[in-house]
C-alpha cells in the first residue's frame, strides 16, 4: 500500500485533549499488531497526563515545535528529534508551549484503533 498523507484529513482527537488532531497512517494496512499516527498539537494545546488500564506501549517521536512531555512523573522539554518510550500503565502526556504547531509521530503497540 502507498498513499500521500497530505490527502488524509486531520481529525480532532477529542476526549480530554485540547487542540489535538491526528491522521492515521497505518490503520488501513495493519489492524492488530500496532498503529501509527501523525499528531498535531495547536499552540497551547495539550494531551493531558493519563495512564491506561491496559498494557500497551507508545513511542512518541517529536518532529517539530516545542513543548513538554511527561512520562512516569518526570517532565522533559521537547525538541526536534526527541523520542519518548512509554510502557503500558505509565502516566504520560504532552503539551505545546510554543507559538507554532507541535508535530509528532505516535506508535501504539498493540493497536489502539
Amino acid at each position: 500500500m502507498y498513499f500521500n498523507l497530505e490527502g488524509v484529513e486531520w481529525r480532532e482527537f477529542g476526549h480530554n485533549t485540547k487542540g489535538v488532531f491526528f491522521k492515521d497512517i497505518s490503520t488501513k494496512a495493519f489492524s492488530e499488531g500496532f498503529n501509527v499516527s501523525l499528531f498535531r498539537v495547536k499552540p497551547h494545546g495539550e494531551f493531558p497526563r493519563h495512564k491506561h488500564s491496559h498494557a500497551h506501549a507508545h513511542v512518541l517521536y517529536f518532529l517539530s515545535g516545542k513543548g513538554e512531555c511527561w512520562v512516569g512523573g518526570k517532565t522533559y522539554e521537547i525538541k526536534l528529534g526527541d523520542v519518548a518510550l512509554v510502557d503500558g500503565e505509565v502516566e504520560h502526556g504532552y503539551k505545546n508551549t510554543g507559538d507554532t504547531d507541535l508535530l509528532l509521530v505516535v506508535l501504539n503497540a498493540p493497536a489502539t484503533r
